[in-house]
Parts: C-alpha cells; sequence; structure tokens
C-alpha cells in the first residue's frame, strides 16, 4: 500500500516538473518571439524633426535673360524689342520721363493724372465708350500708372489683333481728347484712391516716412497720386500743358516684347509714331539734388485709437538705380529681410513671434532711393520688435555672412530677377527700367551675372552705407494711448505725436 501510494507521489512530482519545465519554456518561447517582434518593429521618427534643418540648396540652373534689341524709330525715338515665340501674345509699353517728380509741389498728382486721362479718355475720332468697346472686341487691354521717375501706357494684345490695337494705342498717344469731363472723372478716381489710402495704416507709414527721409522741398516727397488740396486745383488745361510739354518724342521710348521681330516691331511702330515730329533731342534723366542728410533717429507716432496692432515703417536713403553697387545692396537686402528666409523674418517672424510679415525692399530711383522696412506688429511688442530690427541692422554692419547664407541669397537675388520675366507684360516693364534709368541695353545679363560675384566683404559694405538706424526716420502707427508710454520708456528716440497723418 505504502509502496503503491509512494509510487503514485513520485508521479505527481514528475508531472509537476514536467509542467513547470513546459511552462517556463512557453513563457520563454513567448519572451523571445516578444523581443524578436519588436526588433523587427520599424522605429517611428519625429514627423516633425524635418523641420530642425533646411534642406540642402541646389545650385541654380543656368539662367540666360532674354536678349533686348535696343533701335529707334525714324524720328529718334528709341525702341527696344525682346521677341519671344512661346505664345502668340505682343505687350507694348510706353515709357515717358514724366513721374510726380517732374512737377512742383504745387502740381503733386499732376504726372498721374495726365495718365489716367489718357488711358481712360476720348482720342482720335473715338469717344472713350467706343474706343474702349474696340479695345475690347480686339481683345487688347491697356493700362497707364505712375511713378516717382516716370509715366507708362500698357497694352496686351494677340499678335493677330497687333496692327488695329495699335492703330488705337496711337490714338491714345498722339491724339488724346483730354476733354474737362474726362479730367474730371480722373481727378475724382485719384482722390478716391487717396482717401482709401488714408484709411491704411500701411500706406499711412510708408506716406510718412517717405515725406521725412526726402524732406517737404524735394521732388520725391510727394505721394505719386498728389494730396487732396493739390489735386483739386489742377485743371484741364493744367494737364493739356503737361502733355504737351512732357509726352514728346524726345522724352519717351517704345518697348515690344513677345511674338514678334524686331523688323516687324519696327515696321508697325514707324507707321504709327515714325512722323511724330519733335524739336530737341533725346534728353537723359534729370539730375536730382540730395536730400539734406538726417542727423538723429526721429520716431513719429500717428495715432489710430482704434487700431488691434502697430504698423512699422522705418528705413533710409539708397543710391540712384543705376549705381554701381546696386547689385551688393540688392543681396544685402535680401539677407537682411527681402523675404521669409531672411534674418528680419527668421528673428521678429519665427523666434520671437512678434510680427506674422516683415519685409524690407530696395525702391530704384533716378535719384537717391529707399530701403524701407515695415511691418505689422503685436501692440505690446512693438518696441521690443524696433530693438531687435535694430539689433539685426548692427549684426549686418558688424559681420559678413557665412559662406552658406552667402550663396543662398545671390541665389535668391538671381531668382527673382528671373521671377520678372516670366510673362511679355512683365518684360516690358523690367525693360522700361533701361531707359528710366539710363542702363546699359545688356543690363539684364550684366545684372545676373553681377549678382552671382558679389562677396560677403560686398554685402557687410553694403550694410554699413544703409543700416544706419541711428539716424532713420521711424514711423509707428496705432493707438497712441498704449504706443507712447511703451515708445518713451524704451529710448528709442524723441516721439512725435501725431493726430492724423498729414
Amino acid at each position: 500500500m505504502r509502496a503503491h501510494t509512494a509510487m503514485r507521489a513520485h508521479t505527481t512530482i514528475a508531472l509537476i516538473v514536467a509542467a513547470g519545465c513546459a511552462s517556463h519554456g512557453v513563457e520563454r518561447r513567448q519572451a523571445t518571439a516578444t523581443a524578436a517582434t519588436a526588433a523587427a518593429k520599424p522605429v517611428v521618427a519625429d514627423p516633425e524633426a524635418w523641420r530642425a534643418q533646411a534642406p540642402p540648396l541646389k545650385s541654380m540652373a543656368p539662367y540666360s535673360p532674354p536678349t533686348v534689341v535696343h533701335t529707334t524709330l525714324a524720328n529718334g525715338i528709341p525702341l527696344y524689342v525682346v521677341e519671344n515665340r512661346r505664345t502668340p501674345i505682343v505687350a507694348v509699353r510706353l515709357v515717358v520721363r514724366a513721374g510726380s517728380a517732374a512737377v512742383g509741389s504745387e502740381q503733386a498728382g499732376l504726372p498721374a493724372l495726365v495718365a489716367r486721362t489718357v488711358v481712360s479718355g476720348a482720342a482720335g475720332s473715338h469717344s472713350a465708350d467706343a474706343l474702349a468697346n474696340e479695345l475690347a472686341k480686339l481683345g487688347a487691354s491697356t493700362d497707364a500708372s505712375t511713378t516717382r521717375d516716370a509715366s507708362f501706357l500698357s497694352m496686351e494684345v494677340l499678335r493677330d489683333a497687333l496692327a488695329p490695337a495699335l492703330d488705337r494705342f496711337a490714338d491714345l498717344v498722339l491724339r488724346p481728347a483730354l476733354a474737362a469731363d474726362e479730367v474730371a472723372r480722373a481727378r475724382d478716381e485719384l482722390a478716391a484712391e487717396l482717401r482709401r489710402r488714408a484709411t491704411e495704416p500701411m500706406s499711412a507709414a510708408e506716406d510718412a516716412l517717405r515725406r521725412i527721409s526726402y524732406g517737404p522741398a524735394h521732388a520725391y516727397a510727394a505721394s505719386d497720386l498728389g494730396t487732396a488740396t493739390t489735386l483739386d486745383k489742377l485743371t484741364p488745361k493744367d494737364v493739356a500743358a503737361l502733355h504737351r510739354r512732357l509726352w514728346r518724342p524726345r522724352n519717351l521710348a517704345l518697348i515690344v516684347a513677345g511674338d514678334i521681330d524686331v523688323a516687324s516691331a519696327k515696321a508697325l511702330l514707324d507707321a504709327r509714331f515714325g512722323g511724330w515730329k519733335d524739336a530737341g533731342a533725346h534728353g537723359t534723366p534729370p539730375s536730382l539734388p540730395l536730400p539734406p542728410p538726417s542727423r538723429a533717429r526721429r520716431v513719429v507716432l500717428i495715432d489710430r485709437p482704434h487700431a488691434r496692432q502697430a504698423v512699422v515703417a522705418l528705413g533710409g536713403l539708397s543710391p540712384p538705380r543705376r549705381a554701381d553697387e546696386w547689385s551688393a545692396l540688392t543681396v544685402m537686402n535680401t539677407v537682411f529681410g527681402y523675404d521669409y528666409a531672411s534674418r528680419l523674418s527668421l528673428k521678429l517672424r519665427e523666434a520671437s513671434g512678434f510680427t506674422y510679415s516683415i519685409r524690407s525692399r530696395l525702391i530704384p530711383s533716378v535719384g537717391a532711393g529707399q530701403l524701407m522696412v515695415r511691418a505689422g506688429i503685436a501692440l505690446e511688442k512693438t518696441a521690443s520688435a524696433l530693438r531687435a530690427i535694430f539689433a539685426e541692422m548692427d549684426a549686418m554692419r558688424a559681420q559678413p555672412p557665412a559662406p552658406a547664407e552667402l550663396e543662398a541669397a545671390r541665389q535668391a537675388s538671381a531668382q527673382s530677377l528671373a521671377s520678372r520675366l516670366e510673362t511679355d507684360v512683365d518684360v516690358a516693364a523690367l525693360v522700361a527700367d533701361a531707359f528710366i534709368f539710363a542702363l546699359p541695353d545688356d543690363f539684364l545679363s550684366r545684372t545676373i551675372g553681377a549678382l552671382g560675384s558679389i562677396s560677403a566683404m560686398d554685402v557687410r559694405a553694403a550694410a554699413v552705407e544703409l543700416l544706419r538706424h541711428e539716424t532713420m526716420p521711424v514711423i509707428v502707427v496705432g493707438p497712441a494711448q498704449q504706443l507712447e508710454p511703451q515708445l518713451r520708456a524704451a529710448g528709442l528716440g524723441d516721439v512725435e505725436l501725431l493726430r492724423t497723418a498729414d
């Protein structure tokens, strides 16, 4: 009995041991399988990790700007032709050395009024409505604009309709009616545009910066549109007199870009403009005096009580467009504040969150141009943002850019120029610079080459020349009740308070 019991006990113990071994084996196999599965499972990378490093900069593809052929009409009018056979479109642009700087302050806005009246009024034997209808039937679009240095009349049309469209274009240039009712309508349009600008904080800031930078007596001080006071005093007689004096063969040029060769363009334009007689030879861009130098920073606060953010505009004067150092200034500005990859944007937008957008731009001019920085800033961060802008200017002056930053800026500058040559209208607009600023005919290819050869020390020298914030005017538009104490406490300079933009 005891032997049987002992045998049963021995058997039970053996089964328990065997079961334990089997269980341990299962656990070990499960653990091994789990480890193997974990090892085989791919590691999921942080989906945002790619933001930590910019993609490598690729070399810029070779780019050859279009060839500009410069010739003259029978009466000496300069003609610039750029042939482009890719689309059956032709852009025509008349450029007149009759910008806002061509008149005194008492007639501010007159060049813009002339251009607006010409493009929208009667001409030749056609009423304004009949002329507009005929151009529309031809599929032609026309436009007029004015800058500080020039006025423009432009047209875009299909190649097949170019000849009849040029007939009407010539009517606008040579035989505008400039009737009293048309002048009044154009004046009302400009006055409405002025009123709209007055409601926009950024426009108010830019206008104030221009007036203060150049001084009230300078030709560039006034807006291209004039003022409400000067516009109201301009008469049809003033319009006719300026058109007769400045819209002359010796003072203008024609640009044609698109689906046309040089010989055809010259023949079409000679037939319509070649017999236009004029006394005197073609002149050169006018010589404008330099504004008086600024000796201290001037902070001007324009009160807009209900504004939800502050708008700032600041800057200094730059060399004329035709200056040798223009390409260096362009690359410097690209590093500094031209786009979202610039130092200003990376510091004030990305790192500090002071603004959604901040940009700097160069304004090319026959005389002294402008470098302008502008941004919308969170109200409570306005003084901090201005200090940050000044700090970036100091950094630009202190050290040249690193090789990678320089190369990125050179390529971005060249690509920006190339992007302004995408359409025939763009090409005609850019080629007009050759006439306005007396640039060489091959200035496009020269500029591309010059941008690629700018050195780090060239950039630093340009920054030293332009980024002198110690003497820059600073315009701030926003609620004075919140901004004035902040600006005064920051010690940025004497703060002048204006209740309006005037």
